[in-house]
């Protein structure tokens, strides 16, 4: 698997990449901005400006699902668990994700 900061090395500020976010299966949900934020040891993704945020919640309050996979720019796929969902402004929703590189994403 590759690997690669989230913090930016010349500026030290949390990097910003283009995601997808997937089912665990690889089925399409939306795409959006991650913000990667490192806190010890834990990774978490808050991703906004969501193409189709209604779709993310019909998964996650319909059917449940916290298990995602995001998708980035550089081919990476890394499994994500889903931790929280909020509005941030009429019509926008922020997700925020706790990454776990080192484990395959799983159907729940």
């Amino acid at each position: 698997m590759q690997t690669t900061s989230t913090v930016d090395a010349v500026s030290n500020e949390p990097r910003v990449e283009r995601c997808t976010v997937l089912l665990p299966g690889g089925a399409y949900v939306t795409a959006g901005i991650a913000v990667l934020i490192e806190r010890a040891r834990v990774t978490e993704a808050r991703v906004t400006e969501l193409t189709n945020p209604g779709a993310l919640l019909n998964h996650h309050l319909g059917n449940g699902d916290r298990q995602f996979l995001l998708r980035f720019e550089d081919g990476r796929d890394i499994a994500a668990e889903l931790i929280s969902t909020a509005w941030i402004s009429s019509g926008r929703r922020m997700c925020c994700f706790i990454l776990h590189p080192n484990t395959e994403p799983r159907s729940v």
